[in-house]
């Protein structure tokens, strides 16, 4: 007997045990090319945060090393010591060959710079800030001083620009900072809003946490919590700059955030000392503008000093620097300026004598000429991927101590960002 041809309906459950079998095949390639390429994506992840991490260490020990050195050498602080040149910040690889050393215009490199990320670094001095700790200092009246002069600091910081606070805005921000850091930790009762770890009696990790302080805005320019605290632009200058269909405007000018003025860690009140003459400490060699201003806020009248100490500064010491007067190159002599090299040389300051220093309660206590906390700063590339991470140290005469290791983002820092709005 001849074979029987398979009949239609078997025929039909062949071609769907095919189709069910080749829509399986599919999904498993599909499966197993989407697991290949989160794989090389997490390998390549992986390998670009271990160059940035390497890139980013081996900064940070030359960078370190020049702070040590500094101490050794130098009895003061100041914009000329060779750890605060702008131009030793930065090395951008695609600008220089393997082969050559010295410097570009994208800054200069460094022993133990990577060829295949760029690293940009900043170093601040954290005693030139103002120290949030003080806010909540242990003594009354250390701790009522010490929110005025930040209201003073906060009404002063964007003075004479668009952005600029009133004194009335200004203790309003201040009042609502200081709840915020009088909060309850969590299950502590009910205040207790965010699951923050402890760094102390206040819990306040960073100056950056200011963002999460609850009505930190000022509705009246239009800027947020991040407008207040980073460098940002006036929102009305923005849409107007928008609005310039021709594009022959300016873009508007960045001010200063406030971040750029405060910190947590000058001073011995991050390692939990409650003397109150070792708490404010403010290098009167790099302190800017609005927080010298700040050290004068019993009398107002006073704030012109601020002004002074500023223009002494700046006034450069004749025959210093190179002979022709123009941009010191790596082995020249640095131009030296005008600095105190102890705190009574305030007094050669014109007007700023020992009436005024009493009457502001100024004195060595509050006072230095030299630092010992600073932050560094640091933005890798490679090809597409950052990283930014912030350390600050204390280096003294005994040692040199790492007190934080954060990653961080800085819009400030991120030169993309430099671009956008006004602090949204």
């Amino acid at each position: 007997m001849g074979s029987m041809a398979p009949r239609p309906f078997e025929r039909g459950v062949a071609l769907l045990i095919v189709l069910v079998v080749l829509f399986i095949v599919a999904v498993l390639m599909v499966d197993i090319t989407l697991t290949a390429t989160t794989a090389r994506r997490s390998a390549r992840n992986a390998s670009d945060d271990f160059l940035m991490d390497a890139a980013i260490e081996g900064r940070f020990q030359v960078m370190a090393a020049q702070l040590r050195y500094d101490l050794a050498e130098n009895k003061f602080d100041g914009k000329d010591d060779r750890w605060a040149r702008e131009e030793f910040t930065a090395f951008r690889p695609e600008e220089k060959g393997a082969e050559e050393e010295g410097e570009e215009d994208g800054g200069a490199r460094v022993l133990g710079d990577s060829e295949a990320v760029e690293v940009t670094a900043r170093i601040e001095d954290e005693e030139r800030k103002f120290n949030l700790n003080l806010l909540m200092h242990p003594d009354a009246k250390q701790r009522e001083g010490a929110r005025e002069r930040f209201a003073v600091l906060m009404d002063r910081y964007r003075e004479e620009t668009p952005l600029d606070l009133t004194r009335t805005k200004a203790d309003e921000l201040r009042d609502k900072v200081v709840e915020y850091l009088e909060r309850a930790a969590p299950g502590e009762g009910e205040k207790g809003k965010l699951p923050v770890a402890k760094a102390g009696p206040w819990r306040i990790l960073t100056p950056d946490e200011l963002r999460n302080v609850e009505g930190f805005e000022d509705g009246g320019h239009g800027i947020t919590a991040a407008g207040i605290l980073y460098d940002a632009r006036d929102p009305k200058a923005v849409q107007e700059y928008m609005a310039d269909e021709e594009g022959t405007a300016e873009p508007p000018e960045v001010y200063p955030g406030l971040l750029r003025y405060l910190t947590l860690w000058s001073g011995s009140a991050w390692i939990g000392q409650a003397t109150p003459d070792t708490w404010l400490r403010i290098n009167i060699n790099t302190a800017e503008k609005p927080v010298l201003e700040t050290l004068f806020y019993r009398n107002p009248s006073d704030f012109l000093f601020a002004e002074r100490i500023v223009e002494y500064r700046e006034s450069q010491k004749e025959g210093s620097g190179p002979a022709d007067g123009g941009t010191p190159e790596a082995d020249d002599p640095l131009p030296t300026h005008q600095y105190f090299e102890k705190v009574d040389d305030l007094k050669k300051v014109d007007g700023l004598d020992d009436a005024v220093l009493q009457r502001n309660g100024l004195g060595p206590g509050i006072l230095s000429v030299v630092s010992e906390t600073f932050s560094l700063d640091f933005l890798a590339r490679h090809d597409k991927a950052t990283k930014q991470v912030r350390f600050v140290v204390r280096r003294h005469a005994q040692g040199f101590q790492t007190l934080l290791r954060e990653v961080r983002a800085d819009p400030r820092f991120e030169e993309e960002k430099k671009e956008g709005g006004a602090g949204e």
